[in-house]
């Protein structure tokens, strides 16, 4: 590969698998795309592709608005685009498809402006189908607002976005897998908001000035294979749900806050399997710290962090500390390991209660853990030694108890 262009958004394609990806980025010697090939590629022929037909007008109904406007409620099923290419005008957004069920292969849509975005998905109650999509440069990337059937859509990438790379909005979403989102804006890489996202996987988050990923209002959200670098305030925000459960993440650089923040937890709220959260500026994991809505903290749930011996879950390299949690907040983990924190590895606040079973070697720079606001500092290996051993801090009701 002997080139040094940026090829990013470009289509690489395999001619002996027929199978195209987007380009994320690449080197003189590498090419990164977006999503897994079926098989390997070694010593295969490639090619390299842009996207064929290019638009870059609106029509005069749609001045102010987008360049392709589907408003198809006598013919839902009838739209298909393939290979198609928008560079809009500036302050127009892109594709609009509302009450209609589209399905998008290799589009891409950049430059672009307006409420809508690149991608917006609005109303829609059949499925919504993509493979192999770029947006780009602008106000957000893919939003699917009020769709009741986002499934089969695989591959697709946002860069650079002044609101949100991809967003899912009070929709039922399932098989979405290999979203990839760079260079959020206002609302991080990822924003979940209301809802239901189920069986979907490999989210990639990589460079946002806020967060990398937001679920709020979620009646359900089950991601498998997370991954977030390079974030500014925090690396994953998950608040007020109803049910959450992420497995495998990975949470890498988090420039001015915690890596995971948790609060208001409703319910279920479950993180597990090669999970590993460091180089945070706060904290690997907060739970309930937001003094602007102390009373909003707490809804009686509480946050699972399950490793397994081989696997651990892994929380190192922070700066404040492993784990905090405050006003109240519930912390149940599992074989949770993790060096080269500041602070303590697990730090207990006013009210806040750990159920801790095989502990691992989750540490900090002043100690194990403490259950008095930093003072008394205990140790796994004296202070919970075997099963059923538990501290109790009477004045600020502050406990951790081992269950195994």
């Amino acid at each position: 590969f002997p080139y040094t262009t940026l090829f990013r958004s470009y289509l690489l394609y395999v001619p002996s698998r027929g199978e195209y990806r987007v380009i994320r980025n690449n080197t003189a010697t590498t090419i990164n795309c977006v999503g897994a090939f079926g098989a390997t590629l070694n010593g295969l022929a490639y090619q390299i592709y842009e996207q064929k037909t290019i638009v870059n007008s609106v029509t005069p109904l749609l001045t102010s608005f987008c360049v392709i406007f589907l408003n198809n409620t006598a013919y839902r099923d009838s739209l298909y685009a393939n290979n198609l290419r928008i560079s809009t005008p500036s302050g127009k957004g892109g594709f609009l498809c509302k009450d209609c069920a589209p399905q998008f292969i290799r589009c891409r849509a950049g430059g672009t402006g307006g409420s809508g975005g690149a991608f917006l998905f609005q109303t829609i109650s059949g499925e919504v189908k993509m493979s192999d999509c770029y947006s780009h440069d602008g106000f957000s990337g893919f939003n699917f607002f009020r769709c009741l059937g986002v499934s089969s859509v695989t591959r697709i990438y946002a860069y650079n976005f002044s609101l949100a790379g991809i967003l899912c909005q009070m929709s039922l979403i399932s098989s979405l897998t290999y979203a990839y989102s760079d260079n959020g804006g206002n609302n991080g890489c990822f924003y979940i908001y209301g809802g239901q996202v189920d069986t979907s996987s490999n989210f990639y988050a990589d460079t946002s000035t806020t967060w990398g990923i937001q679920i709020a209002y979620a009646t359900k959200c089950l991601l498998t294979a997370v991954e977030v670098r390079n974030a500014t305030s925090r690396g994953i925000w998950v608040h007020s749900n109803e049910r959450v459960g992420l497995h495998g993440v990975l949470v890498d650089t988090v420039s001015a806050g915690p890596g995971i923040d948790f609060f208001g937890i409703s319910a279920f709220t479950k993180i597990d399997t090669s999970c590993a959260i460091s180089g945070c500026s706060t904290y690997g994991i907060q739970v309930n710290q937001d003094s602007a809505t102390v009373a909003d903290c707490s809804n009686g749930g509480a946050v699972t962090l399950i490793g397994t011996v081989g696997t651990p879950f892994v929380i190192q390299n922070n700066t404040l500390g492993g784990i905090y949690a405050t006003n109240g907040g519930v912390v149940n983990m599992a074989y949770v390991n993790g060096t080269g924190n500041g602070g303590f590895g697990l730090n207990l606040r006013e009210g806040s209660r750990a159920i801790v079973s095989h502990p691992g070697t989750l540490t900090g720079s002043s100690g194990d853990t403490t259950i008095d606001d930093g003072g008394n500092v205990l140790t796994w290996a004296s202070h919970f030694s075997a099963n059923g051993d538990s501290m109790t801090n009477n004045n600020n009701f502050c406990r951790i108890v081992r269950i195994d």
